[in-house]
């Protein structure tokens, strides 16, 4: 099912004078008519009675820059909703979260049994959205949506929108791949993945953190990241005291070498380039970035 990329969303409503929220990447359109929407909760939940006894929720589609509001309530679920999250009374005094790229405030209408589940349904009695990207998930980590080059097509003999982007982002893409293709042999040899190696670089470098730094930091969350910690555990590679997480003294080799690595591949992947032609070509891209970034919002002439 992680092969299956999917939006985020944080469910939210109110319950016996409580404000709740919850981290889902379950949320589907079930009709059109009427509006009928579709996400599901588990049985084990701790929000599990909120949203069961509530008549109402709202649907918050996360937009690409609300990881940490998304990490917040996916490790806080069903605790005191967060203090420092913005946020708008909506339908029923549910909270309605503030910069989400869509909005969906329902009354609860069904509830399924699915299972370990409960598929919950609403109709949908007021929606609004916005020009902001979403959120994705996908295998176990957060990622962006983002236009297909293949899918461009150009019109009227001009080049379409976004067409600089979609040449030069193919080849900086192929030398990303190359680059992880051979830095996945060395993390192989050393009997890691590579979302195990974003952990432990992590901790090498800021030392101690709890889990949802780490989920802040590596963009691993949810199920994936706790998997990782599991696993990493079990290799003696990180110890965990009280809510933090640290490298142990194996993991700390590890990791050093593996950084070792990394750097030489750097070193060597530059060799040939002289430091003059290497600022050069990241002038260049950073002057690239901003003109798109610039065309992109309508601001470049």
């Amino acid at each position: 099912m992680g092969h299956f990329a999917t939006g985020v969303a944080v469910v939210t409503t109110r319950h016996d004078g409580m404000d709740r929220g919850i981290t889902v990447n379950s949320f589907t359109s079930l009709s059109l008519v009427p509006p009928l929407v579709l996400w599901c909760l588990a049985r084990t939940s701790r929000s599990y009675p909120a949203f069961t006894g509530a008549d109402h929720f709202i649907i918050n589609v996360l937009a690409a820059d609300q990881v940490t509001i998304s990490n917040l309530f996916a490790f806080r679920e069903g605790e005191e909703f967060p203090g420092d999250v913005p946020f708008s009374r909506a339908v029923a005094d549910v909270p309605l979260l503030s910069g989400a790229c869509a909005t969906f405030q329902c009354r609860k209408t069904d509830e399924f049994d699915g299972g370990d589940h409960i598929a919950l349904v609403g109709e949908v009695i007021d929606f609004a959205g916005s020009d902001l990207p979403g959120l994705v998930y996908h295998r176990g980590q957060y990622a962006i949506a983002d236009s297909h080059p293949g899918a461009l097509v150009e019109s009227h003999g001009q080049a379409p929108e976004g067409f600089l982007d979609s040449m030069v982002r193919p080849g900086l893409e192929r030398i990303t791949r190359r680059f992880e293709a051979y830095f996945d042999n060395e993390l192989r040899d050393a009997g890691i993945n590579s979302k195990e190696s974003r952990v432990i670089g992590l901790l090498l470098a800021r030392g101690a953190l709890d889990a949802e730094q780490i989920a802040n930091l590596t963009l691993v969350s949810g199920s994936s990241l706790n998997e990782t910690f599991g696993s990493l555990t079990t290799k003696d590679l990180i110890t965990k005291d009280q809510a933090r997480y640290s490298l142990t003294a194996s993991g700390r080799t590890l990791a050093s070498k593996l950084s070792e690595k990394l750097h030489s591949f750097k070193a060597n992947a530059l060799g040939p380039i002289a430091a003059s032609e290497a600022e050069e070509l990241q002038r260049m891209l950073d002057r690239l970035s901003g003109w798109i970034k610039a065309a992109s919002s309508g601001e470049a002439r």
